[in-house]
């Protein structure tokens, strides 16, 4: 993908479409990833999801992959691959779990570079929308995934909640 391709941005209808999405989108990622999940689906401790994010993760010290979440202790039970890889690369990988005020939101973002997105619109839905080389809009999501990482608190792979 150029600076100069046109943008690319259609409609998911299917849960097919969504995973194949979110894959490319995961692996286009070359230096920052941000995921906004109520729940992070079991779909994100596959391999083909691991090894993206970890080569991104070996790729540079400087690179982040965010993670917000609203309930962090199915991310820990349903992604424990997931919560491994984050322990391994905690430099790049760091999670949040949105306070109750941001609640709210039932969405879900992939954003990859501020360039390439998939934009699920209701967590009981697989419609969603997915741009490629399209920073305008990736931009105006990056901006909605920065006030949920704002409304959340920090939490660690190793660390146990509650205590």
């Amino acid at each position: 993908m150029t600076d100069t391709a046109p943008a690319i941005r259609r409609t998911l209808t299917s849960y097919a479409e969504l995973e194949a999405a979110t894959q490319t989108v995961v692996a286009l990622a070359a230096r920052r990833l941000m995921i906004f999940d109520g729940r992070l689906a079991r779909t994100w401790d596959t391999s083909a999801r691991l090894d993206a994010i970890r080569a991104l993760a070996l790729a540079s010290p400087r690179h982040e992959v965010r993670i917000v979440v609203h309930d962090a202790e199915a991310l820990r039970r349903d992604c424990p691959r997931v919560m491994a890889l984050a322990t391994r690369f905690a430099h790049v990988i760091a999670f949040r779990e949105t306070r109750p005020e941001a609640r709210h939101a039932k969405d879900a973002l992939v954003i990859a570079d501020t360039r390439h997105f998939v934009h699920r619109f209701h967590e009981g839905s697989p419609r969603a929308g997915h741009g490629l080389d399209d920073p305008e809009a990736a931009t105006a999501l990056a901006d909605r995934f920065e006030e949920l990482w704002e409304a959340s608190d920090p939490f660690g792979a190793g660390m146990t909640l509650g205590l």
